[in-house]
């Protein structure tokens, strides 16, 4: 999977690079890919060591390869580390936390960039939980209603606990206080 894609205008990307000091105090390199013509199609500085016993790409050409193809892609204004990661301030937080265990929660966090809207989520109830961040990968939706709806969704086929408190802490409009 190492065949660099052209962008949907034909041009190849152009790939500015550079090394940063992670948190660890690792040197990392990392990479930042842009097609040369088309304003929008532009990703952040990536990880650019390759990954996995095939020779699957670094992040930044798999991610690459993802957008190549995208005729509507546009750049994202978020920030992102350099594994696609966002690091930046949410646009709206949802959570719930039982009042008798704290640590049961669920929580939805959305981001806007570019008029649409992002989300990630994190929850834990009784025994076992699961959570994850926003990837520059993830899909993105056309409005706020659009997006609660798909993480509710999603976080209904998670764990079947959780279904009716991620339904009615995104999808009821009075947005009451759960139990």
């Amino acid at each position: 999977m190492n065949d660099i894609k052209p962008c949907l205008c034909g041009a190849m990307p152009a790939v500015e690079r550079k090394t940063v000091v992670t948190d660890y105090e690792e040197e990392l390199p990392v990479e930042k890919w842009k097609c040369p013509r088309c304003a929008e199609k532009e990703l952040p500085f990536l990880d650019a060591r390759e990954w996995g016993e095939k020779g699957e790409g670094s992040s930044c050409l798999r991610a690459w390869n993802r957008i190549a193809d995208e005729p509507d892609y546009r750049r994202r204004t978020l920030k992102y580390n350099e594994h696609g990661v966002c690091v930046d301030e949410p646009y709206k937080t949802y959570e719930w936390r039982d009042k008798k265990r704290f640590s049961n929660h669920v929580t939805a966090i959305f981001y806007l960039d570019n008029g649409m809207y992002y989300y990630c989520y994190d929850y834990w109830y009784k025994d076992g939980g699961a959570g994850r961040g926003l990837w520059i990968g993830d899909p993105c939706f056309p409005s706020m209603a659009a997006a609660k709806k798909h993480a509710a969704k999603k976080l209904s086929g998670k764990r079947r606990e959780i279904a009716g408190i991620a339904k009615e802490l995104l999808l009821d409009p009075a947005q009451k206080e759960l139990f």
